[in-house]
């Protein structure tokens, strides 16, 4: 009786260096694409941060403008810009440079910068002694704790007339500006920091006459 042996052909597969091979560029995708969407994500905060920078400045800037245009120029009063305090007539306007504290609230917290029902000006005029305390009550707060105030100057021209307003917003914690001038060189824990500064002239009321 005689035999016959069947041959199988050889069965096709991946060796140990073909699998490491394809570990390997898998590997590199995912970090690849990983990589894009932190990019992608890091572009998206950093145009939400100076987006909303430029939006507060813009705001603050325009608001201020329409009450210094309402406000006769002898019920402007500027002396306490350096102290970070102006009263507009009606309303007063208290802030701090950054994170100093300076300026605050009855409840003792520091003031960012905030928009007071001050038709007396009294948040102005310390009269001799300390200046009153912010109440929180009658504040309307124009910042977040994520922005702060780098500079605000409201200067009165010679002719008692025209108000120089001078805006400078910039985020605040890790993505505060650095160096000189206070300018965005990266946040301390790679967040994007954004400045804004918005500049105009307006007159006063009484400013044509």
């Amino acid at each position: 009786m005689t035999q016959h042996t069947r041959s199988h052909p050889p069965q096709a597969g991946f060796t140990l260096i073909e699998l490491l091979l394809s570990m390997a560029f898998v590997g590199f995708v995912l970090m690849f694409i990983v990589f894009a969407i932190f990019q992608v994500m890091g572009n998206y905060n950093k145009g939400v941060a100076v987006k909303n920078i430029n939006q507060a400045a813009r705001s603050i800037a325009e608001e201020m403008t329409r009450f210094i245009r309402d406000t006769n120029s002898e019920a402007v009063n500027l002396n306490e810009v350096s102290n970070g305090r102006a009263c507009l007539g009606g309303v007063s306007y208290v802030w701090n440079i950054t994170d100093s504290t300076v300026n605050k609230y009855t409840n003792n917290n520091p003031v960012g910068l905030v928009r007071v029902e001050d038709a007396a000006g009294a948040l102005c005029a310390p009269a001799g002694g300390p200046y009153p305390n912010v109440d929180p009550k009658k504040a309307i707060t124009l910042t977040s704790n994520q922005i702060w105030v780098q500079n605000l100057q409201l200067i009165m021209g010679a002719n008692q007339k025209l108000v120089n307003v001078t805006i400078r917003l910039s985020t605040a914690g890790s993505n505060q500006p650095t160096g000189p001038g206070a300018t965005c060189e990266g946040g301390v824990t790679g967040d994007f920091c954004a400045v804004a500064t918005f500049t105009t002239t307006v007159s006063t009321r009484n400013g044509g006459q």
